[in-house]
């Protein structure tokens, strides 16, 4: 009958835009997955990198207290070549003074 028939149609249309809503949800999720894939493997990346630069940081450390101990021992001879500066300052100051006084006397 033309009843049922239109009952049918309209549980199509009611179905086809089901349908079409299922598809569209679909597609949103299929475009969230690809974006969560791609913030999984930066990730990765990331944590690969890190990894590889948590490797290296016992060597980093060691360099860097190795360039202490260097920093340390110049700043050592450093305070040394001053120290023997002001006593050669001295030195020269007592001998022009001394060379002064005898230049007076001879005066």
């Amino acid at each position: 009958s033309i009843v049922s028939r239109e009952g049918h149609v309209s549980e199509i249309r009611r179905q086809d835009g089901q349908l079409e809503r299922l598809r569209a949800r679909c597609d949103a999720l299929e475009r969230e997955k690809d974006e969560v894939s791609d913030q999984l493997a930066y990730a990765v990346t990331m944590q690969k990198k890190l990894a590889a630069d948590a490797q290296s940081l016992p060597q980093m450390a060691a360099e860097a207290a190795n360039l202490k101990k260097r920093l340390a021992v110049a700043l050592e001879i450093l305070g040394a070549k001053e120290e023997e500066m002001d006593d050669l300052r001295q030195t020269i100051a007592s001998m022009k003074e001394i060379y002064h006084k005898e230049l007076a006397k001879g005066a």
